[in-house]
């Protein structure tokens, strides 16, 4: 829970930067310079989660969601290579854009 309140304020301020969601997501606090919004937004999701629901299911809830982003990354990698071969890649992996993120996909799954 802890990593999801502090990366996933961050992940919906990028979001709302790149207009996936209302602009209202992307303010920033003007002394801190932190995404206050969806901090608060996301602090209370998370207070009502693990005070309603047992610990081993917001461990497995924590673990299933880490691994979904995982999945998703790793298939974001392959597609990004496919459609947009031209962009500047500061490292390249062994198998090409297919093996080592369908590899990464397919370890994740539970």
């Amino acid at each position: 829970m802890l990593v999801l309140l502090l990366g996933q304020p961050r992940i919906f301020f990028s979001m709302a930067r790149d207009g996936l969601l209302p602009p209202i997501a992307a303010k920033v606090h003007p002394r801190f310079g932190t995404p206050h919004i969806t901090t608060m937004i996301t602090g209370g999701v998370c207070a009502i989660a693990g005070g309603v629901l047992p610990i081993d299911i917001l461990g497995e809830l924590t673990s299933i969601g880490t691994l979904f982003a995982f999945v998703l990354v790793s298939l974001g990698v392959m597609i990004l290579r496919l459609k947009r071969p031209d962009i500047p890649r500061a490292f390249k992996v062994p198998g090409g854009p297919f093996v080592v993120p369908i590899c990464g996909a397919l370890t994740s799954e539970r």
